[in-house]
């Protein structure tokens, strides 16, 4: 346990700072912009997004897991073999939205103007930088330096918040390029920090002396057979979002795209927080975990522990919503509330399905891992869609957005259940079942609520902090003591 947690708060003060000063330009851009604004540049990062996916062959996951099951020579053949196709890849990514910037601006944007088309063909500058940022990020969670990952994580942040002021001011008097600025300004030391602590623990170095020698074969391989399937699983999920930004655009405007950009990024900010904390740990020990007994213990542990974690995040969050909105974006973003009460819930169904789908990607099940994504993200798109252009409310999103995720945790526990043996013991699910009670308890009396009711708050975030202290024993909070007390004096 106190391992699982040093790897937690070290990886989550970097996540947590990412997403503070994310939101902080969040915050200074809706000021300035309002939902309008907010809706050109989610639909900007969301192209860039989809490109960096198509460019990396969504890597990241196949590096740490492939990295992580070699050892000398083999681990610098992989890890060189992949930094050559990561550069080919950001190349051929920036040509094609050169090329196709046209197409794309007309499609997602629904403008073809000169000065969107521009926008499009310059975001090749940031989709080239960021394949960058996600190699030596992956290579240090490799190497388990987690304090410097943080760092990085850390820093790609603050590039964002440095130049958000700068950047909408621009934007507001009509130099819509100085988004790709900024999003570059924060690839570039994000990519920069993480470069620079490669060399400095000597891991660079070996992979650039034996670059000439080009790819090695098995290593290529390798590498394909497991992001060939990650690759297509996550261009059809960031394309699923990249239509339904597009979708929303089409039925509220660049406006609506904003209001949906603000639930979307507000619910995701602190689940990712969560997510990226744990796979640090979670991936490359799983992956080198043999023993089916051990396997089982990993899993239940980081169950418990996410489960715990999670009550308390998202109970908070359900009960200061309106507080969120009005402080990380404006009263404009109201109306993101009806997407977000629904959301929330489903993050709680998110977490824990994860911590069940992991092993699909520990273990190379890649054929189950597959068709589980295709599926889901074809559900969640085509219920989405439906229900906007039914009730023509963005609530549907929400509502679709529960529905295909309490599906998938069904599924992934019968999967962690039947192939790998997991065993839920009863406190673990009673456990679990008191913070949906919880939660949904929060989000009952607070469904229609436009502002905080302070009283009624504090109760139900007393109750998550009691609920997840109680189900603690008592060396675990010992342990979780001095975790914090030591990563706050590191």
């Amino acid at each position: 346990m106190r391992e699982i947690l040093k790897a937690f708060f070290k990886t989550g003060s970097g996540s947590a700072a990412n997403v503070v000063l994310t939101v902080v330009a969040l915050k200074i851009m809706a000021a300035v912009l309002g939902p309008a604004g907010i809706g050109l540049l989610s639909l900007l990062r969301q192209i860039q997004q989809t490109a960096l996916t198509a460019g990396t062959l969504s890597g990241q996951t196949a590096l740490v897991q492939g990295a992580s099951s070699e050892r000398g020579q083999d681990r610098q053949d992989y890890l060189r073999s992949v930094l050559l196709l990561f550069l080919v890849g950001g190349v051929l990514m920036a040509a094609a939205l050169i090329v196709f910037a046209p197409w794309l601006a007309h499609r997602v944007t629904g403008k073809d103007d000169a000065a969107t088309v521009s926008l499009v063909r310059w975001l090749a500058l940031p989709v080239f930088l960021n394949t960058l940022l996600v190699y030596s990020s992956s290579v240090l969670n490799v190497e388990r330096a987690i304090g410097r990952l943080a760092i990085v994580q850390a820093g790609t942040g603050l590039g964002l918040a440095l130049s958000a002021y700068p950047a909408a001011l621009a934007v507001q008097y009509g130099h819509d390029l100085a988004f790709i600025g900024m999003i570059s300004v924060s690839m570039v030391m994000g990519a920069g920090l993480g470069f620079v602590f490669l060399w400095q623990g000597g891991w660079l170095l070996p992979i650039l002396s034996e670059l000439s020698q080009g790819f090695r074969r098995e290593a290529a391989r390798h590498f394909f057979s497991f992001a060939g399937t990650t690759a297509v699983t996550a261009l059809v999920a960031t394309g699923t979002l990249l239509v339904l930004r597009a979708l929303v655009v089409n039925q509220a405007g660049l406006p609506g795209a904003g209001i949906f950009d603000a639930a979307w990024t507000l619910s995701m900010g602190y689940v990712m927080l969560v997510l990226t904390s744990f796979q640090t740990y979670y991936l490359p020990t799983l992956t080198q975990t043999e023993v089916s007994e051990s396997r089982v213990a990993l899993m239940q542990r980081i169950f418990r522990l996410s489960t715990l974690i999670m009550i308390l995040l998202v109970t908070a969050v359900i009960v200061l919503k309106p507080l969120v909105i009005s402080l990380l974006y404006s009263t404009e973003f109201t109306a993101s509330l009806t997407i977000m009460r629904w959301m929330l819930i489903g993050d709680y169904f998110k977490v824990t399905s994860w911590i069940f789908a992991m092993p699909m990607l520990a273990y190379a099940d890649m054929k189950t891992f597959f068709w589980t994504e295709i599926i889901w993200n074809a559900a969640f798109l085509g219920l989405a869609a439906g229900m906007v252009v039914a009730t023509h409310s963005l609530e549907g999103i929400g509502v679709a957005f529960v529905l295909t995720y309490l599906t998938y945790l069904a599924y992934t526990f019968h999967y962690a259940r039947t192939r790998h043996c997991l065993k839920l013991q009863r406190p673990m699910v009673l456990c679990w079942l008191g913070g949906l009670a919880l939660i949904l308890g929060a989000s009952w009396q607070t469904w229609l609520s436009t502002r905080v009711m302070w009283p009624s708050a504090a109760l139900w975030m007393g109750a998550g902090f009691g609920f997840a202290w109680l189900a603690l024993s008592v060396e675990e909070r010992r342990q979780l003591r001095r975790v914090v007390l030591s990563t706050m004096g590191a």
